[in-house]
């Protein structure tokens, strides 16, 4: 069998050589769905090296063969990304320079930084809430064996529930 002129590395996991134009638009469909841990496809153009990624958010991005962001676009629909990424692999950059790309990596906007930043400490405030109720109850008859403290330590550890959270998380325990 020849090698491939083209791969793609599948949003989920895993990677198809020269998948069929039919399964090309459903791994692009596969964007519909939102996926914060795996917002982005891409398609490697094996002879140049270079890649074309789609993501949910409607971008495309030139990526050269060291990976670096040569060029974005935004507003791609699902079928402008599947039209890309056919005439991409069928000639590599070239079958996609005269595109309206925006050179460059894409730059987040101010108010796209801050919306990120209040997303990543909801979920991080989520997921510290849910350790904390693992470690469970705190026994008062044996105390907590930092200095100070007043609390009883919780079961498998000489901390009380506060204190062993910040060990392992290290930070402090917005759970008092």
């Amino acid at each position: 069998m020849a090698d491939p002129s083209y791969f793609v590395e599948t949003r989920w996991g895993g990677s198809e050589e020269s998948p069929s134009p039919s399964r090309l638009a459903e791994m692009v469909a596969e964007l519909d769905t939102r996926d914060e841990e795996h917002p982005d496809t891409w398609l490697v153009h094996v002879p140049s090296g270079w890649l074309l990624r789609l993501d949910e958010e409607d971008y495309a991005y030139l990526q050269d063969e060291d990976l670096e962001t040569v060029s974005h676009m935004k507003g791609v629909s699902r079928e402008a990304g599947l039209d890309l990424w056919l005439r991409f692999a069928a000639t590599g950059p070239d079958g996609v320079k005269s595109e309206p790309w925006c050179q460059g990596p894409r730059v987040l906007s101010a108010v796209e930084v801050a919306a990120r930043r209040e997303r990543a400490e909801s979920l991080t405030l989520e997921s510290d809430r849910h350790f904390f109720d693992l470690l469970g109850t705190e026994d008062d008859t044996q105390p907590c064996k930092k200095v100070g403290c007043t609390r009883g330590r919780i079961r498998y550890s000489v901390l009380c529930k506060v204190h062993h959270f910040e060990q392992v998380r290290n930070h402090p325990c917005p759970f008092k």
